[in-house]
């Protein structure tokens, strides 16, 4: 392609479009074990795909937006100089993925 050639609008578009919502999809979830864990994944699937966590902690029912829900915090080590995950589930559903610090 030499300097002067243009590219066309839609595809500038299509490119931008893709670089957005891949960048969304990977900062939602994470890989373990080649397979992708996000929110909405129960504690169920997540273990099937991760294996058991590092460290399992039950909080017990806590009150999150005037609901009492049953909540659990999970550690995933995912190798040496990586940074750990935390998984928090509410209800058996997976609602967020954080960094810890590194293993």
């Amino acid at each position: 392609m030499s300097p002067n050639t243009k590219i066309p609008f839609t595809h500038l578009v299509m490119m931008l479009f893709f670089l957005l919502f891949s960048h969304q999809s990977l900062a939602d979830g994470f890989r373990c074990k080649n397979k992708l864990v996000m929110p909405g994944d129960t504690t169920g699937e997540v273990r099937r795909k991760c294996g058991a966590p590092l460290d399992e902690l039950s909080l017990g029912q806590v009150e999150v937006n005037g609901k009492r829900v049953n909540m659990m915090r999970w550690t995933y080590d995912l190798g040496n100089g990586r940074f750990l995950r935390l998984l928090e589930f509410h209800n058996g559903k997976l609602i967020s993925i954080e960094d810890g610090p590194r293993s």
